[in-house]
């Protein structure tokens, strides 16, 4: 686990669940999130023409148990799962209305 910052004389048998640890580590998902790119491949993904998504999609409970990511970072995870004309629906539909800059 990357840390920032840490102590020299920090003991190495120092709880993780200890305040000192929750300011060194980093915050967020990106190493879940990209543990999940690396696995996926191409043939697992739901692509809408003839996939199962409920196959695809157990597919993507399995990666994301693998990765260890957390019900938060599922939302985050799940556009990996999509690829051609159902990756393009949910982008049209999901981000075009929260674009804000």
């Amino acid at each position: 686990m990357p840390l920032i910052n840490m102590p020299l004389n920090m003991p190495l048998n120092m709880p993780l669940n200890t305040p000192i640890w929750n300011k060194l580590t980093l915050k967020g998902y990106g190493r879940e999130l990209g543990i999940i790119i690396k696995i996926y491949i191409e043939e697992s993904k739901y692509g809408g023409n003839g996939d199962s998504f409920d196959f695809k999609l157990a597919i993507f409970y399995n990666i994301c148990g693998h990765a260890n990511i957390l019900y938060k970072a599922k939302a985050k995870a799940f556009p990996t799962m999509l690829k051609g004309l159902a990756l393009d629906f949910f982008y049209l539909n999901n981000t075009i209305n929260k674009l804000s800059f």
